[in-house]
């Protein structure tokens, strides 16, 4: 019987169907819909999830002194970085402002405002004929460095090494070479073309690395993956350039000298925090090589590459928005760019944070129910320090890349501080605490880097906002 007075409305109920689908639909938003992050993060996702099998496959198929080599070979091969100088930024950023008004076609090839494609061709010629310099640089300075360092420190190992060093050597000379036509690629807004064949790239090379290490291959299989990532990726982004474009840049005119006043300041600043980075990043392993020796060397590689497989993943995003961020500074576009910076703040922390959980209990896991490849990285706490560490240098990332998108790299300072402190943290604690020791270096000086990027990106975000 009704009271007079209106009915009581229904509370709304959500089954849980509906729940999930409201979940999926925000992920494929984010993350699917968008070809560019979808590949990105497939990318990620394979580093991520094949990770723990590239642990496994190495701890079964390599004695720990090969697990110390394998590692200290990736560290040495990230010697480019002085070779590269940085250059690898400064191109992206260039090439990506030039584009802003212009537009690929494939048949027609690239088109728009004579003035501003000229502009453009001159930046893609100079930026593919630098890259092809540093790619024969690669195979001079890196690789004969490279082997005189390996041979004075693996004298009393008797270890298969150089043939497989000179086939990765080989195989990044030609990668580097080709790089300047992946850089033209991405600035075109091709990059959800060159995200999926880096996907495909990904994935060939953790099969082929697979393969040849289960089947006995031992150091080789790290020379396997670099050609099988190398050739998957550039036969392609050749066929999706086509031969108009690269004949459009390779016959384009030379520079002016405007543009080269324009490009040496930002490069100059690029070769210094690039430099720099090797020994932020990649000192870790040559040093506990020297001083602790290749078992050393094999645990702190191994928690690092722990530590990457979540970096990777939580950056994936915002690494795919680069391109896009530097055509909307380039364009004026303040309010989007902020936009998709801040967008990018929660979608990088929070996958940081899961990613960190997953990485730490399978570590635990396999120190649990795997002891022979649970021995083979740092324990737990250790290997925690590691991953904290990471959140650093992730936060790091994020925030610059608002800046750099406006073409600026005021980061020089800071990469010659946080590499002298790197250094010496190292120097001082290796020789004690070995891979303690490392992975306090490395939570100091991430953390370091962190404070210093927020209280710049603050800085720069006021200027461009008022904010």
């Amino acid at each position: 019987m009704s009271t007079g007075g209106s009915e009581p409305t229904p509370i709304p109920h959500s089954p849980l169907s509906d729940v999930i689908s409201d979940r999926f639909r925000i992920f494929w938003e984010l993350f699917a819909k968008d070809p560019a992050v979808r590949y990105s993060l497939l990318s990620k996702l394979v580093a991520f999830g094949f990770g723990p099998f590239v642990i496994l496959f190495v701890g079964a198929f390599m004695s720990p002194e090969e697990q110390g080599v394998y590692y200290v070979f990736g560290s040495l091969l990230q010697l480019r970085t002085f070779i590269d100088l940085g250059f690898s930024q400064s191109a992206q950023q260039l090439l990506a402002h030039a584009f802003s008004s212009l537009a690929f076609h494939r048949t027609q090839g690239i088109r728009g405002e004579k003035e501003r494609l000229d502009a453009y061709l001159s930046i893609g010629r100079l930026v593919v004929h630098i890259y092809l310099w540093l790619g024969f640089a690669t195979l001079l300075l890196l690789g004969l460095g490279g082997y005189l360092y390996l041979t004075s420190t693996l004298k009393d190992l008797s270890i298969d090494w150089k043939g497989p060093w000179w086939a990765m050597i080989l195989s990044l000379g030609l990668s580097i070479g080709f790089q300047g036509f992946v850089t033209v690629s991405d600035s075109a807004n091709l990059i959800a073309e060159t995200n999926k064949w880096r996907f495909f790239s990904e994935c060939a090379g953790i099969v082929v690395f697979l393969a040849f290490l289960g089947s006995g291959g031992g150091l080789w299989a790290s020379s396997a993956l670099s050609w099988a990532r190398s050739l998957v990726l550039a036969l392609p982004i050749t066929a999706t350039l086509g031969g108009l474009v690269i004949r459009q840049i390779m016959t384009s005119r030379k520079l002016s000298a405007d543009y080269l006043r324009g490009i040496a300041p930002l490069q100059a600043r690029n070769m210094v925090a690039y430099g720099m980075g090797f020994v932020v990043f990649y000192l870790y392993n040559p040093m506990a090589l020297s001083i602790s020796g290749a078992l050393s060397a094999g645990l702190i590689g191994m928690s690092l590459q722990i530590n990457n497989m979540v970096l990777n993943l939580s950056t994936t995003w915002i690494n795919s928005k680069i391109p896009l961020m530097g055509n909307l500074a380039g364009s004026g576009a303040e309010p989007e760019l902020l936009a998709l910076h801040d967008k990018g703040l929660a979608i990088t922390v929070l996958s940081w944070l899961g990613a960190s959980l997953a990485v730490l209990a399978a570590a635990f896991a396999g120190k649990l129910f795997w002891p022979e490849i649970g021995s083979r990285y740092a324990t737990l706490p250790v290997l925690a320090c590691f991953v904290m560490g990471g959140l650093g240098q992730t936060w790091s990332h994020l925030r610059a890349s608002y800046i750099r998108a406006h073409r600026i790299e005021p980061f020089a300072m800071l990469s010659i501080f946080q590499g002298l402190l790197t250094v010496a943290l190292l120097w001082l604690l290796l020789p004690q605490h070995s891979v303690g020791g490392a992975s306090a270096a490395f939570i100091i000086s991430m953390a370091t880097s962190a404070l210093w990027v927020e209280v710049t990106f603050r800085r720069y975000r006021k200027h461009f906002t008022g904010i």
